[in-house]
């Protein structure tokens, strides 16, 4: 949930809302919660839902990077708001003034982001460019470079 305190002519107004993300549609139609948490993995049927978790989740939203709720941080980059989590790439979301989010999608920054990133992007004030921390068990994702700059 983000929660959203506006201060215009002197006069404060507040909101919240949750982050309009698929992972919460999806789970707002079932009417459940449908994506297995960490506290779930314990034990045997925790190891269970371990093994089966990527494949359940798939069946829902086909990309991967694109399940982790966008929980962590929030960022103002280049007229754009992003809502940002540890395992997932940054997702765009409209806000208006009343506070209303909308869902615009998940960021590549023209294809070159390809796998998550860091929800604590930096801004280098002397280029403006953004620039993300990620890792990789991924040999082919280890060999791209270690710092991404987005211009």
């Amino acid at each position: 949930m983000l929660h959203i305190l506006m201060i215009q002519n002197g006069t404060a107004t507040y909101t919240n809302q949750f982050i309009p993300c698929p992972r919460y549609t999806i789970e707002q139609e079932l009417g459940e919660d449908f994506f297995p948490t960490i506290g779930e993995y314990t034990g045997l049927i925790g190891l269970l839902k371990l093994t089966f978790h990527a494949r359940l989740v798939k069946e829902k939203i086909g990309d991967l990077k694109q399940v982790a709720p966008p929980n962590t941080n929030i960022l103002m980059f280049n007229n754009k708001f992003y809502c940002l989590h540890e395992a997932n790439l940054p997702m765009e979301c409209r806000m208006y003034r009343d506070g209303h989010l909308e869902y615009v999608g998940y960021e590549t920054f023209g294809g070159i982001l390809d796998y998550p990133v860091s929800a604590h992007p930096v801004v280098d004030g002397s280029t403006d460019d953004l620039i993300f921390h990620s890792y990789s068990v991924d040999e082919q994702v280890r060999r791209r470079l270690l710092f991404m700059n987005i211009v």
